[in-house]
């Protein structure tokens, strides 16, 4: 929700040239070219692309491509934002409400960086010498992230 999408052609053909309307006939002609990035999304949306070749025929039909806009999971709350253990052991961070249907993902940095585990909590891999932070995302069924992560 609030983003834009790439729509793409399938295998698209170099002698032909690809235009993206906003309805299956008539319309407004809203791209052209084998992708089209759509304006910001915050409903479903469909769109339709028709094949034209150089002596400007155009495909008998235009195709429908529908773009479905789903809700970003809340920012996850890690149940203490800080653990503290002696050194040498293995830290376990944990998410305080956990979501059906969600998926925790823990990483080394809070925006980008290494994927550091899936799941509802998360244990160090080896004990620790010295201070770490780690970071969790959520995600829903359509891979759409949370708008950040927590620490």
């Amino acid at each position: 929700m609030g983003t834009s999408a790439t729509l793409n052609v399938l295998s698209p053909q170099a002698n032909l040239t690809y235009r993206w309307f906003d309805a299956a006939t008539g319309g407004n002609l809203v791209g052209t070219g084998a992708s089209f990035t759509t304006p910001v999304l915050n409903a479903n949306r469909n769109y339709f692309v028709q094949a034209v070749n150089s002596s400007n025929c155009v495909s008998a039909t235009r195709t429908q491509v529908s773009v479905t806009v789903t809700t970003r999971p809340a920012t996850p709350t890690p149940a203490s934002g800080e653990v503290t253990v002696c050194a040498g052991n293995r830290p376990t961070a944990t998410i305080s409400n956990p979501v059906a249907g969600i998926t925790y993902r823990w990483y080394d940095a809070p925006i980008g960086g290494s994927l550091l585990f899936t799941g509802n909590s998360y244990t160090t891999a080896a004990p620790l010498t010295m201070r770490d932070t780690v970071y969790v995302e959520a995600v829903n069924a359509g891979d759409c992230g949370s708008a950040g992560r927590a620490r």
